[in-house]
């Protein structure tokens, strides 16, 4: 099968998969905290394969589940589950990203040129970055550094690390939902005011900054 026909392929997967996963799983944490303790012994392994799922298909939403993990698992379990499930999520989708480049860049146009022309490095402490604040989509930045130079080393290297303060900060919310404090309702809404906001304000500047 030709590069092409797979790449639509893979594309029509993600959003039928998408779809039936939504509506097979509850996307409440609430309802999602109960229905991974009704897995048992199971419901560690099965959250990390729904998370890393989860990334991989960039319609379902990720802080959810997140949260449901924190208010089941508490904050140190449910903190070495997600940067297990983010770690694994995210590394398919640069391999993914990586596999059908050829077909990709040879479709867009000259405007995204850097992709190919900027350092490893300096695309490595871009995806740092990234993954220190929550409204940057995470499967997005993921699949996109598959399409440029960057080397995985430095992508695995800067995912992880960059990974483990919101991871923490996801974890501790989902704990504290669980105990009733309204608080953290606040802050995810100001997390998904964010997420809507400030991608397009840094996007020119770090276009810039890459050429």
């Amino acid at each position: 099968m030709k590069r092409s026909h797979l790449f639509w392929s893979f594309i029509v997967f993600l959003v039928v998969s998408g779809v039936l996963f939504s509506w097979i799983v509850p996307l409440n944490p609430d309802d999602l905290s109960v229905w991974f303790q009704s897995l048992g012994w199971l419901a560690p392994i099965l959250f990390v394969l729904i998370l890393t799922f989860a990334i991989v298909v960039s319609q379902i939403p990720n802080i959810p589940i997140a949260l449901a993990g924190g208010a089941l698992f508490g904050v140190i379990e449910a903190s070495v589950l997600l940067l297990i499930s983010g770690v694994l999520g995210s590394s398919f989708c640069f391999f993914v990203g990586r596999y059908f480049r050829g077909f990709v860049l040879s479709k867009i146009d000259s405007d995204y040129s850097f992709l190919v022309s900027a350092s490893s490095r300096k695309i490595g402490w871009i995806v740092f970055i990234s993954r220190l604040f929550p409204f940057f989509p995470f499967d997005i930045i993921s699949y996109a550094s598959g399409l440029t130079s960057l080397k995985f080393h430095h992508f695995f290297v800067a995912t992880l690390f960059g990974m483990i303060p919101m991871i923490l900060v996801f974890a501790y919310t989902g704990e504290m939902l669980v105990q009733g404090a309204i608080w953290p309702y606040v802050g995810l809404a100001l997390v998904l005011t964010l997420t809507i906001v400030v991608p397009p304000l840094f996007g020119k500047r770090l276009k810039k900054w890459l050429e």
